[in-house]
């Protein structure tokens, strides 16, 4: 894993603005190794939650419901970006914000559009 410094960048200042989590389809193992495979991204300090937990995975409407209801929100109250044309459509489907990543600039513009008071 290699994470984007662009993205860590926009990562940092999303999580400034507003409570921010992670959503992975891998299992627990990742989520107990995560600091060690993604140190930068760890050091954010955000909440990952791993469907192998959830016994749910994306694209299925329910993780999304059930991520937010984990974090007291309503699924139309939160904001989703991914790369992954189906997850996309599985978080619209739970009536969540979803914007499919295609690169830094778009998710700036898509997040800016949605009330996000980014400090780049």
């Amino acid at each position: 894993v290699t994470p984007d410094p662009q993205m860590v960048t926009l990562l940092a200042a999303v999580a400034r603005q507003v409570p921010t989590v992670l959503l992975t389809n891998n299992g627990s193992l990742l989520r107990e190794e995560f600091a060690r495979i993604a140190p930068v991204v760890a050091a954010l300090g955000l909440p990952l939650h791993a469907g192998g937990d959830l016994r749910l995975a994306k694209p299925d409407p329910a993780v999304y419901r059930a991520v937010a209801a984990l974090h007291g929100v309503e699924p139309g109250d939160t904001l989703f970006v991914d790369d992954s044309d189906a997850y996309v459509a599985g978080a619209r489907a739970a009536g969540v914000r979803a914007h499919l990543f295609t690169g830094h600039d778009a998710a700036v513009a898509f997040l800016r559009a949605e009330g996000v008071a980014l400090d780049l």
